[in-house]
């Protein structure tokens, strides 16, 4: 027979193993948890920015199209055959204005809340800015001095392209808006080990350095004073696109009539997987 302490030993060993595996346990549970809360501060945290820019949108956007629709009521009889055709003119460009706001705002709130997309889909991010760039109007116009520069070879970068074309197509108007007497604009390509990054520079309109990652949100101060017009929910949707994939989008510029420059960096195909 085993001595008594040597069995007491034993009996003390095995019931420390297995508070060490009952601390393990609880431990995992509770990182489980914290996980769980982070994903739904996340969640709420993305709730409240819908609903702010919602509240904007509301209360500055809708007014125009809004003011346009009212032409409704000044429609009757006594007004001549000319007048009415001036007035459902009116009427029809609110129309238009309106679904048209609508349609963006839906968009950008869905890729917004949905978050990060899973995709094995990948694109060539050399092939989709020349295709795009071909079809902007206005950016082969002789007035403009725009270039489009990228390493040899294929760029081929996690994201559905149709999504990502949106993305190219939103840095090109933006940097064809704003240019002022000067339109130059400068669109590059490179690629590095992660992935690869499209930059897109204007000599145009500028905003204050200060304001970069405002000018990514929808409806910031930036917008209305300084590098747009309306609502700006084309680079925040780009934005929005740009994170979904596992990107990010970086905004630069040295101050008002001073350019601006916007880069997008996407991960590569191989790290699709």
């Amino acid at each position: 027979m085993k001595p008594a302490l040597e069995t007491r030993l034993e009996m003390a060993q095995s019931q420390l193993v297995s508070y060490a595996q009952d601390l393990k346990r609880m431990l995992a549970q509770e990182q489980e948890k914290s996980r769980e809360l982070e994903k739904a501060r996340d969640r709420l945290q993305s709730l409240d920015r819908l609903k702010t820019d919602f509240l904007r949108l509301v209360s500055h956007e809708l007014r125009t199209p809004l003011n346009q629709l009212s032409a409704v009521w000044v429609l009757d009889g006594q007004l001549t055959p000319e007048e009415q055709a001036e007035f459902v003119e009116v009427i029809r460009a609110g129309y238009r204005r309106l679904a048209g706001l609508v349609e963006r705002v839906l968009g950008y709130l869905e890729w917004v809340s949905t978050g990060k997309r899973a995709t094995a889909e990948t694109t060539d991010l050399v092939e989709l800015a020349r295709r795009v760039a071909a079809e902007v109007e206005g950016l082969d116009n002789p007035a403009v001095d725009f270039q489009l520069s990228a390493a040899a070879g294929a760029a081929r970068v996690r994201g559905n392209e149709e999504d990502l074309a949106k993305v190219v197509r939103c840095l090109l108007e933006n940097a064809l808006k704003f240019s002022l007497q000067q339109k130059i604009i400068r669109a590059e390509i490179t690629v590095a080990g992660q992935g690869a990054v499209l930059a897109v520079s204007d000599q145009g309109r500028g905003f204050p350095s200060e304001m970069a990652e405002q000018i990514l949100t929808p409806m910031t101060v930036p917008y209305i004073e300084n590098h747009s017009q309306g609502l700006g929910l084309s680079l925040a949707l780009a934005n929005a696109i740009v994170g979904a994939y596992g990107g990010r989008m970086r905004a630069f510029s040295e101050g008002r009539n001073r350019g601006a420059r916007f880069e997008v960096e996407l991960p590569a195909a191989e790290e699709a997987s």
